[in-house]
């Protein structure tokens, strides 16, 4: 059985994971992913403009994050605009679990050392909250596996 992991605003603004200690963003929670792996889902309505959550996680340096990179361990590493990283496999609030989508209800905006994400459109509960990370965050040389690939539809 896989874990989940959820955040309620009603009854409990944010609930960590028993085994990891993980303390979700509100308004998120965590399921088996039809795109890849686990997702990251609202648990609340979100309207379109609204500021989901920053990206959090483990400071480290560019040669750290590179190094992770290099063993396999960089799927949840971004990079700053000030040099640094975010891993967010440690200290991660559950957006470490955004899905990559050539059409995707979330926004990233890079600015003053933070990751924001935010929602591009009006988002229903059970969603799964997706963004274009790889034009967002100008990561080419990862191929696209999202089933709406719009370069994989251009290439015909």
């Amino acid at each position: 059985m896989p874990l989940t992991f959820t955040a309620d605003l009603q009854t409990n603004p944010i609930q960590p994971d028993v085994q990891s200690r993980r303390q979700l963003a509100p308004g998120l929670a965590i399921h088996p992913s039809p795109i890849h792996g686990q997702g990251c889902f609202a648990a609340i309505p979100l309207a379109r403009g609204t500021r989901i959550a920053d990206y959090e996680g483990e400071s480290i340096s560019w040669d750290e994050a590179m190094r992770r990179r290099r063993r396999g361990l960089g799927h949840c590493i971004c990079d700053l605009e000030d040099g640094t990283c975010i891993d967010g496999r440690f200290g991660g609030n559950g957006t470490e679990y955004l899905n990559h989508s050539c059409t995707p209800n979330c926004g990233l905006l890079l600015a003053q050392g933070r990751l924001t994400i935010y929602a591009l459109r009006n988002i229903a509960p059970g969603t799964e909250l997706t963004v274009n990370y790889l034009s967002s965050l100008e990561l080419v040389e990862i191929p696209c596996q999202c089933p709406t690939c719009l370069a994989k539809t251009n290439r015909r």
